[in-house]
């Protein structure tokens, strides 16, 4: 088995399953001292009689109170190893009754070829016998003070060049099968060694085999301990031994044709187009599908990894490591590169929120010139859409994208931003959306910066030591405070450095009380639409949508302090996008800009970001996508 402990939720579930597999086991006693050893094992045991069972004993016993039937039994003065290379020779004498055989010399030669190719002959399970073989090199190399390396055991068999063991059960275990059995046994070398294959796999691959007959041959595999299913929190899968696996790769003449005829048939379930993306998902397709893509040599292994659709099916149907180890795989196309660089400085982010794979993507390949990096980002350009206002939706996929300057790490052979020069040089203090498509930042390096939103740009540098907060006056003019210097400036002409008025306002007050040690405050930030509130007092939602972020505290530190997350709602759920960013965000503002929603935030050194909340209009098929996870 290549599971090495078993959980059962109640008693009957242990002895379902102790029935289930010693009923057809080689159960081995070895050191028996009293027939009443045997006997407490019957009774306990009662359905072990339909199987074998090999005791072995230092003395002779009485055996004549000692019925097994139908059961092999062994007297021996010697070891366990000395007894299985008696089995052979007393297996040629037992009949329905309990039979035994004593060692007189303990010096007993072994020919370990010779004696694990008659357990394979004697055997009616054939891979019983394999793992009796196993066992005699197992046992062997313990008493040589070697480590006991079961796997080992196994290639030792394998290298016994007359009459090799395991080739020989293998065989005779094949040559017991039906020809259809047998030819559907062949066609699991399709599949990866030490891989759970989901049951839907299983019988696509053996289709047009109708269900039953799929099932009772799984039966009988399962029974000839050639598969084992395996119960998984969704359902069964099959599982594979990778000696057995390896053995049914080299009883296939054509593996390369077998892979690719696998891979092409999943073709003909997509329902419209036929894209690889599109096939809808069985528990294996989009997790090991690019095994067979390599072992069969189509282009596709590596032309895959550069569709966008395909690495945002593949980390939806799989995971993250899934995705890493099929770029690795392709490390010989070093076009993929700079996809595989970009996939590891958003690891982070995408391991735990996959739905930002667009905006991650796309913020850190948009100022490539790479052929590839440009392909991705036109394939996620081409299918969002700026989200309207009053048009949420739970069945559209929705995301932050960074407008202009995204503050993200790029890959080392992706220019920098043209506009990272414009950046503050410190971290930004606040924000506040102006009229005419405009935005000022404040930040610790003493500057206000006035952006214009359409196009990104810098447009102005006002001087304020200390800004911290914004306001709009009563007559639409920029103001700018800053809590320690106690001032306030009013900017008459926001482009014009020299428009600012200061007026001092009340010095600073005496320093208050201490806060308490277990009060933590303003770790976790909120932005309210400009169009409502949170709810009424009938609690109907009012709102339109409300930002969400975490703050690092002056005396503690918070999780997440790189995520911003979008909260809105269709009248039926809450409907959320969220953005990570390399660096700790310091402040987030929200506001609708030509009635779409746009996110101001800016960063811990000066970065500022504009994100633009998105749809993307090609929902994944054949799976669900979480909307409200996390």
């Amino acid at each position: 088995s290549t599971q090495s402990t078993w959980d059962f939720h109640t008693i009957d579930e242990a002895k379902d399953f102790m029935q289930q597999h010693l009923s057809s086991a080689l159960v081995i006693l070895d050191g028996v001292k009293d027939p009443k050893v045997i006997e407490a094992f019957r009774f306990s045991f009662p359905h072990v009689c339909a199987g074998t069972v090999l005791f072995t004993t230092k003395e002779p016993l009485d055996d004549s109170s000692v019925e097994i039937s139908g059961s092999w039994s062994l007297q021996t003065k010697g070891t366990l190893l000395q007894a299985l290379s008696l089995l052979s020779s007393a297996a040629t004498t037992v009949d329905n009754s309990t039979r035994g055989a004593v060692i007189p010399d303990e010096s007993v030669t072994l020919s370990l070829p010779a004696v694990a190719t008659d357990i394979a002959n004697i055997l009616n399970n054939q891979w019983t016998a394999l793992g009796l073989a196993s066992s005699l090199v197992a046992y062997k190399s313990v008493k040589e003070n070697k480590s006991l390396d079961w796997r080992k055991a196994f290639q030792t068999l394998q290298s016994i060049e007359d009459n090799v063991p395991v080739s020989r059960a293998f065989q005779a275990t094949l040559d017991s099968l039906t020809p259809a059995r047998k030819a559907l046994l062949q066609a699991l070398a399709v599949f990866p060694p030490n891989t759970s294959i989901s049951l839907d796999a299983v019988l696509h691959l053996w289709k047009p085999t109708p269900p039953l007959k799929a099932a009772s041959t799984i039966k009988k595999l399962c029974r000839l301990d050639l598969i084992m299913l395996v119960r998984t929190p969704i359902g069964y899968s099959v599982a594979i031994h990778p000696v057995i696996s390896d053995l049914l790769r080299e009883s296939n003449p054509d593996m390369r044709m077998l892979h690719r005829n696998f891979a092409n048939s999943y073709l003909e379930l997509c329902e419209k187009e036929k894209d690889w993306h599109l096939v809808p998902d069985d528990g294996y397709y989009f997790q090991h599908i690019p095994y067979s893509w390599r072992a069969a040599g189509m282009a596709e292994f590596k032309t895959q990894l550069k569709n966008f659709e395909w690495i945002r099916a593949k980390l939806y149907g799989s995971d993250f490591v899934s995705l890493v180890a099929d770029l690795n795989n392709a490390s010989s196309d070093s076009s993929l590169n700079i996809i595989r660089e970009t996939v590891q400085l958003a690891k982070d982010h995408l391991y735990q929120s996959k739905w930002e794979l667009p905006s991650q993507l796309y913020g850190r390949l948009y100022t490539s010139e790479d052929t590839v990096a440009k392909g991705i980002c036109e394939k996620i350009a081409s299918k969002s859409s700026p989200l309207p206002i009053d048009e949420f939706t739970c069945s559209e996929e929705l995301w932050l994208r960074p407008l202009y300057h995204s503050g993200l790490n790029v890959p080392a052979s992706s220019p920098p931003s043209p506009l990272q020069g414009d950046m503050h040089t410190k971290a930004v203090t606040c924000a506040l959306f102006l009229p005419n498509n405009r935005v000022a930042t404040g930040s610790e390096d003493d500057t206000v910066k006035v952006w214009c939103l359409e196009t990104g740009k810098l447009i102005s540098t006002l001087p304020h030591p200390g800004v911290n907060t914004f306001v709009i006056t009563i007559d639409g003019k920029l103001a700018s405070g800053s809590r320690e210097k106690r001032t306030i400036t009013v900017w008459h002409d926001i482009e014009n450095a020299e428009s600012g008025e200061s007026v001092q306002v009340l010095p600073k007050p005496p320093p208050s009380a201490p806060k308490p040690e277990n009060i933590v405050l303003d770790q976790v930030m909120v932005c309210l639409g400009r169009t409502g509130c949170i709810r009424d007092e009938e609690n109907e939602a009012i709102r339109d949508a409300v930002l969400v972020y975490n703050k690092r505290d002056e005396e503690g530190d918070f999780t997440d302090t790189d995520k911003i997350v979008f909260m809105g709602h269709d009248d039926q759920r809450p409907i959320m996008a969220s953005w990570s960013h390399d660096r700790e965000v310091k402040i987030a503002v929200l506001s609708e800009v030509n009635g779409h929603h746009i996110v101001c935030a800016g960063d811990c050194e000066g970065n500022v970001i504009f994100l633009r909340l998105e749809k993307y209009s090609n929902p994944i098929v054949g799976q669900e996508l979480d909307s409200d996870a996390d």
